[in-house]
């Protein structure tokens, strides 16, 4: 059968239907449903993002931690220092360098010692373990360093540098009605034991490239009491002395809690209130997300018991 043939007249007017585009409604009706669909996904977007940040900022914490109690079984059982006057903390490439793998050094001191890994002398600034592994990616800002460790975990908090003599937090001999003292890796109520948890970044320093990045001081929780330091009724002060001018992108005020808790989930405002929640590792190697609703029970002015700075805090439980 032969192809039925188009005249010419006949194509100029049936081709020139068949190119037309679409109408206005069409384009509009289109426009429509893909704003639509753009509406409902940036929310899911923003949320599997904010996911994945927290998974992140969960795995670090938790390396941290294996790290520590590592450290602690090479040294019976005391976890690493912080202390004044030797330059000696947990974040050390001579402690937790040693303990902790993807960590990048960082000369954040000065001196000679302070660029060499190996330096391990007391009084003497020593390289130190920071971005990558230290970074939590929910946090706002530059930051070389989110997390901190628990005061009370501290093996030693000061150290006489002629005489050797340390100081434990709380006293070598504190009274046994003083609710927090020094604990080891041995310390009752492992899974409740705060021993490292994201912190403010108080401190600026020059990384490696020259640029300012920001870090966490070395250890939470020497200010106020139990309830206080988790941002419960007066809360604390220690990040009240920053001057306008110099703080860091995420303390626009002072604080009053030692736990950022805006960065589960993050938000880019307010980022003071005692809302949301903080990635805290525990002395029994768990990681887990805290809210101030869980760890605080504002009516009691007591802790819910989840979360605790030393496993002497028994008055400050919420008891029936």
């Amino acid at each position: 059968m032969n192809a039925q043939k188009i005249s010419p007249v006949e194509c100029a007017v049936g081709c020139q239907r068949r190119a037309a585009g679409f109408t206005l409604i069409e384009l509009l009706v289109v426009i429509a449903i893909i704003a639509l669909l753009i509406g409902i996904l940036l929310p899911a977007l923003g949320k599997a993002r904010d996911a994945s940040r927290q998974v992140k900022c969960l795995s670090n914490a938790r390396q941290l931690v294996l790290g520590q109690l590592l450290y602690s079984n090479d040294n019976k059982q005391w976890l690493p220092p912080n202390a004044t006057g030797s330059d000696e903390y947990w974040f050390d490439v001579p402690r937790m360098g040693q303990y902790i793998e993807g960590g990048e050094f960082e000369a954040i001191g000065t001196g000679a010692s302070a660029t060499n890994p190996q330096a391990n002398e007391c009084g003497d600034k020593k390289a130190t373990v920071g971005g990558s592994v230290m970074i939590c990616p929910s946090a706002v800002g530059d930051q070389a360093r989110s997390y901190s460790m628990n005061f009370w975990a501290s093996s030693y908090t000061s150290m006489d540098c002629a005489t050797r003599q340390i100081s434990r937090p709380g006293g070598s001999n504190p009274p046994a009605t003083q609710q927090d003292r020094s604990w080891n890796a041995d310390a009752d109520f492992p899974s409740k034991l705060l021993l490292t948890a994201e912190a403010w970044v108080l401190s600026p320093g020059n990384s490696p490239t020259g640029q300012t990045r920001w870090y966490t001081n070395s250890t939470i929780g020497p200010q106020g009491n139990p309830f206080t330091r988790f941002g419960g009724g007066v809360g604390v002060t220690d990040m009240g002395s920053l001057s306008p001018s110099n703080r860091p992108a995420e303390i626009t005020v002072p604080t009053r809690a030692y736990l950022p808790y805006y960065r589960h989930p993050r938000r880019n405002d307010n980022f003071q209130a005692i809302r949301g929640g903080a990635v805290i590792g525990f002395l029994d190697g768990h990681v887990d997300v805290k809210s101030p609703q869980q760890i605080l029970n504002q009516t009691t002015q007591r802790l819910s018991g989840d979360v605790l700075w030393s496993p002497f805090n028994l008055n400050f439980l919420n008891t029936p």
